[in-house]
């Protein structure tokens, strides 16, 4: 016992060692619409969350995510750690480990496995497996994280279910299957996982009992799917058009693609593969087909061998791998990315015992020809030693947004979310030349990217082509014609030309479509307080306190408007708050009374 607990403590520790190069990463990507920039998260109380969808909407994304239980998690971590990404990365790091600490708690007791090295080998490849990086590294990767976390809690509940005859544990399945589902829909892949489970491995248990036993998990399934749709006014055909971009027929015959790519990448985690369907499906027609026939077919040869062999467990976590990729084969079309690396966390679950089945299989084989030899022990080691060393430097790739896209572009100089990504990341950094050679890049594969033409028009409006920056907008424009982020865009625009008067109006529009954009809001009261229109400025940036209270830039102009109405004291606290929040602010250092805002302590306003 002594020995299983230091083992257990070593695996923990080994993976705190390979995650802790991306601790200290920023929010990258969807993190800031899904968090920073997130008016949902900033409520005082959750239950809002498990009302609507997981992104806030806007004319370029519509509704089609609803994962209240991811959404309940980053509320926890943003009322404990603030707007600090430290503690949300620390969160997708303890829940990696919950579910490796579970994963090790199934093969010993629910699904067991013959022999002990087989199981730690097991674990020890899926916590380090060089793809997670995309689960545990990216924060907004967490949802396949929760979603594996509760189906290995359904999966176990329902065989102590079905070992011991007793109800509480189907109710605990059942309910830790919902939870799952209201984590990420992947969870639905519980239900195959248990069928293959009766027919594989359920040897000494009625077979007539099991769709019992199965139902409540089914109905909960069939309940959820129309709820949802309800509830995320999915019944309009046209709000979820834009996933749907082929036919059901095409879908399927793509499938099989996707199902040898994923394969492909769960045996050669060495590339990043990010949001994009790599290289295997932009190789020459004919060559793709043969590869996916031969990746397939190989596949299918395998399991086929296993089961004329009576080898029922290795059949069992081959088919859980397809299990666990089916919801994401595109079948049913996935809005946003077609692959992610994230999609192969569950998976990855079947492709770790099958690998350490393999090497423990071919050590016994050689060592009963060779004693004295190693082979499993060496090949094992190096394979351990290759993912945690990848891993750790993957992480790095999440560092930062420009370290994403950059990774991105690396494997796919082709990729249209890779040179998106940039080009909104280098607009924020003022690299305004590389803003729109990326953002013509994207525009040349796909001139329907909205977030490609707003970053090339606030770029060429910076760099005093306001003509052209209109230009680009009004492209965005017609392209979504109700989205609140071009209007605000073509309200700066205007703004920088010197028409304040289009420009409040574009920011007036902006508010009118999307009440919770904080950046409107603060876009325009900053705009009024220019023009001393100071208690309308205040009660806009007010809002955009409520809707944002983590932007310095809102406390910032709430200090000089409090000071310009000769409020002193609400003055200094949003000073005060300015300075606390992260952010680097040049030349503003508290004591500093000629700083904007600073106000001094005697009565009466600062003249």
């Amino acid at each position: 016992m002594a020995k299983e607990i230091l083992i257990i403590l070593a695996l923990v520790f080994v993976t705190l060692i390979v995650y802790s190069s991306g601790l200290f990463g920023d929010f990258v990507w969807d993190d800031d619409m899904l968090i920073t920039k997130n008016p949902f998260l900033k409520v005082s109380e959750p239950t809002s969350l498990f009302n609507r969808q997981f992104f806030p909407p806007s004319g370029w994304n519509n509704p089609g995510y609803y994962r209240p239980i991811c959404s309940l998690s980053l509320w926890l971590d943003l009322k404990i750690w603030g707007q600090y990404p430290f503690g949300f990365h620390l969160t997708n790091v303890f829940l990696h480990i919950i579910c490796v600490l579970l994963f090790y708690w199934l093969l010993k007791n629910f699904i067991p496995v013959k022999k002990k090295s087989v199981v730690w080998l097991s674990v020890a490849v899926f916590a380090l497996h060089p793809y997670h990086t995309e689960s545990v590294t990216f924060i907004s990767g967490r949802t396949d994280v929760l979603a594996t976390l509760f189906i290995l809690l359904a999966l176990m509940a329902y065989i102590i279910h079905r070992k011991t005859g007793r109800a509480v544990p189907l109710y605990l399945s059942t309910a830790a299957y919902i939870i799952g589902l209201l984590s990420k829909e992947v969870a639905v892949a519980l239900i195959p996982i248990i069928i293959l489970w009766e027919l594989l491995l359920n040897r000494k248990e009625k077979l007539g009992l099991a769709f019992v036993s199965l139902s409540p998990i089914i109905f909960v399934t069939l309940a959820y799917l129309p709820f949802r749709s309800l509830l995320l006014g999915l019944a309009d055909k046209t709000l979820y058009a834009p996933a749907i971009t082929q036919g059901f027929w095409v879908r399927l015959f793509y499938a099989p693609y996707f199902l040898a790519k994923y394969i492909v990448m769960l045996s050669a985690p060495y590339t990043f593969n990010s949001y994009r369907l790599a290289r295997f499906f932009v190789i020459d027609f004919g060559i793709r087909e043969i590869l996916t026939i031969v990746i397939i077919f190989g596949y299918l040869g395998l399991i086929f061998a296993l089961l004329k062999a009576k080898k029922k467990e290795s059949v069992f976590w081959m088919l859980f791998v397809f299990s666990g990729l089916l919801p994401v084969l595109n079948i049913i079309p996935i809005c946003g990315a077609s692959m992610a690396e994230r999609f192969l966390y569950l998976p990855s679950l079947g492709f770790s015992v099958i690998v350490a089945i393999g090497i423990i299989s071919l050590d016994e084989k050689i060592r009963a020809r060779k004693p004295k030899s190693s082979p499993g022990i060496i090949l094992a080691t190096t394979l351990l030693l290759s993912y945690a060393g990848t891993t750790y430097i993957r992480n790095f790739d999440w560092q930062n947004e420009l370290m994403v896209f950059h990774s991105i572009l690396k494997a796919d100089k082709n990729s249209t979310v890779g040179h998106t990504g940039l080009a909104s990341t280098f607009v924020r950094m003022g690299e305004y030349d590389s803003t729109v050679i990326h953002a013509q890049a994207a525009l040349a594969r796909d001139p329907w990217l909205l977030p490609a033409w707003q970053s090339m028009g606030l770029a060429l409006s910076r760099m005093g082509k306001h003509s052209a920056a209109e230009w680009a907008l009004r492209q965005a424009l017609v392209r979504s014609p109700r989205d609140a982020n071009v209007y605000n865009n073509l309200g700066v625009v205007a703004e920088a030309r010197g028409d304040i008067e289009e420009a409040a109006e574009n920011f007036r529009i902006a508010v009118g479509i999307n009440p919770l954009s904080p950046t409107a809001h603060l876009n325009l009261g900053r705009l009024l307080y220019g023009t001393g229109e100071f208690d309308e400025a205040l009660a806009l940036l007010e809002r955009a306190r409520q809707l944002d209270p983590y932007n310095p830039i809102v406390h910032k102009a709430l200090s000089e408007t409090y000071e310009a109405l000769g409020e002193n004291e609400k003055a200094r606290r949003s000073w005060q708050m300015y300075l606390k929040l992260p952010g680097v602010k040049v030349g503003e250092f508290t004591g500093d009374e000629d700083a904007p805002g600073v106000i001094r302590r005697s009565k009466g306003r600062r003249k």
